[in-house]
């Protein structure tokens, strides 16, 4: 499903926030935004997504959506993890500008008119980079070292002071709902659109409610699912290696036919060739997995493949 076409009745503005296990945020997380954005646009809209934390997550979405007109909420069918929520309200977005925040208010409204201001300047995307988000020492350094792992692997020059917290043109959110970026980690997605951007450095909050979602094992697990599906680095050595060794025990044979070495090497350099060519099938086969959304506040329910 491609994202709506702007049009006379769209939004200036989007913010496309997805929900997991932060729903007492929820109501502050509007009163803060709707006051921050009071006569910085002309209109605006909440995307909530339900990611399905539970905690009674579409009970509130739908409330607030009663409540006021300006928010919409999707929900999923199952859990996705947040990558994919965002990329399910952004193919639901209609403004003109779509901002991606967390539901937790570590992100905090009060900075979404300055990555207005910025991209209003010309460009398509704005990273908010954090000065410092509270976190362990030992979070702090697990997500140094995961970020420098994408950097290099991805070769995409990624920094660890990115989060989601962004804004993008209608450009920009229109590329992000085409294959294969829907499926990725967001901020690479962003990267690799290869559009004019800026960067702000705001200083994240304190967690409004509860506690975070992401343990350590979480965090783990999250990273080598990031890590493998993004970057066909290894499956390409394994190529390069298969062939070279297969090209020198053919020549090997030809030269010496006798010998049995030179067919080993020829068998483990194709099997290693054969290797890496399925694994980099299989990796480009992972950016495109399928999510539903079950239900909106506003419509019948949406599928998007």
């Amino acid at each position: 499903m491609q994202p709506p076409e702007p049009d006379s009745r769209a939004p200036e503005l989007s913010v496309v926030v997805p929900v997991f296990r932060c729903t007492p945020c929820l109501l502050a997380l509007h009163d803060r935004l709707a006051r921050a954005l009071a006569d910085r646009v002309r209109d605006f809209e909440l995307i909530l997504v339900d990611d399905r934390g539970g905690e009674g997550a579409w009970t509130r979405i739908c409330e607030l959506a009663r409540a006021d007109e300006r928010i919409r909420g999707l929900r999923l069918t199952r859990n996705v993890g947040q990558d994919m929520a965002i990329a399910a309200g952004v193919a639901h977005s209609r403004g003109d500008w779509v901002v991606v925040m967390d539901c937790d208010l570590q992100d905090p409204p009060e900075v979404v008119p300055t990555l207005l201001e910025a991209a209003r300047s010309g460009v398509d995307v704005v990273y908010a980079s954090r000065e410092r988000k509270p976190a362990s020492p030992v979070r702090r350094a697990l997500a140094a070292a995961y970020f420098r792992t994408l950097a290099a692997r991805t070769r995409s020059g990624i920094r660890g002071q990115y989060g989601p917290f962004s804004i993008v043109s209608r450009r920009a959110a229109t590329a992000l709902s085409s294959p294969p970026q829907r499926a990725e980690h967001y901020v690479l997605s962003l990267h690799r659109l290869g559009l004019p951007s800026a960067v702000i450095e705001y200083r994240p909050s304190g967690r409004h409610a509860g506690e975070s979602s992401y343990t350590l094992a979480r965090l783990f697990r999250n990273g080598v699912s990031v890590l493998v599906p993004h970057s066909t680095l290894l499956p390409r050595r394994f190529m390069y290696v298969g062939s070279a060794l297969a090209l020198s025990g053919g020549l090997l044979m030809r030269i010496r036919p006798s010998p049995t070495s030179p067919r080993v090497l020829a068998v483990t350099g194709g099997g290693m060739l054969v290797a890496g060519i399925s694994a980099a099938r299989a990796v480009r086969s992972q950016h495109l997995p399928t999510y539903s959304v079950e239900a909106t506040t506003q419509g019948p329910a949406h599928t998007l493949r």
